[in-house]
C-alpha cells in the first residue's frame, strides 16, 4: 500500500508540474518539507492519513481515497464518470430485460391462443387470458417474472434474481409447448 501511495503522490507532483519543494509549499504558508515528500516517495516514510488530508486540502481536485489507495478514481470527475457508466449499464440491462419480457409475453400469448384454438376456445378478454395462463400451467412463472422485474428496477443486484425468473419463465413456456404438443 505504501508503494501505491508513493506512486500516486509522485503522479500528483508530476501532473501539477512542480518540484517536490514547490509541491509542498501551500498558499497559506503551511509547508510539507521536501525531505518529508522525498521520504514518502523513496519508501522511507509512510504517507499517513493526516499528511494525505493536508495535501488534498490544497489540491482538492484529487481524491483522498485515491491518494490513500482505497480506490482507483483520481479525481471527482473520474469517480462521477464511473458512477454514470454503472447507471448507464444498469439501464441498458433493464431495457434489454424489458424487451425480453415483451418478447416472452408475446410468444406466450401466441402459444396460448394456439392452444385455445386447438381446444375450440376464443380468448376475448384479460380474464380469459388469465384462465388460459392457468390452464397452461405457467401462471406462477409469469407472476414470478413480473414480481422480480419490478424488484430489479430498483436495484442492480436484483438483476440476477430477475435473470433466474426469466429462466423459470422460459421453462414454463417450454413445459407448455410439451403439454400442447400432446393435445
Amino acid at each position: 500500500v505504501d508503494n501505491l501511495r508513493a506512486e500516486r503522490l509522485k503522479s500528483m507532483i508530476k501532473q501539477e508540474g512542480k518540484t517536490q519543494r514547490e509541491f509542498g509549499k501551500f498558499p497559506d504558508g503551511t509547508q510539507l518539507s521536501q525531505q518529508a515528500i522525498s521520504g514518502i516517495l523513496n519508501g522511507h516514510n509512510a504517507l499517513t492519513e493526516a499528511t494525505a488530508k493536508l495535501i488534498i486540502r490544497y489540491y482538492p481536485e484529487y481524491r483522498f481515497e485515491w491518494l490513500m489507495g482505497y480506490d482507483d478514481y483520481m479525481t471527482h470527475a473520474d469517480l462521477e464518470a464511473h458512477k454514470q457508466a454503472q447507471r448507464d449499464a444498469y439501464w441498458r440491462n433493464v431495457d434489454d430485460y424489458t424487451a425480453t419480457i415483451e418478447q416472452l409475453i408475446d410468444l406466450t400469448v401466441e402459444r396460448i391462443n394456439n392452444h385455445s384454438k386447438r381446444n375450440g376456445k376464443q380468448i376475448d378478454n384479460i380474464d380469459e387470458l388469465g384462465k388460459a395462463f392457468l390452464a397452461c400451467q405457467i401462471s406462477d412463472s409469469v407472476q414470478m417474472l413480473i414480481r422480480n422485474y419490478n424488484a430489479c428496477k430498483d436495484n442492480l443486484d436484483d438483476l440476477l434474481t430477475y435473470n433466474n425468473a426469466l429462466k423459470f419463465f422460459r421453462w414454463g413456456v417450454h413445459s407448455m409447448d410439451k403439454t400442447t404438443e400432446k393435445t
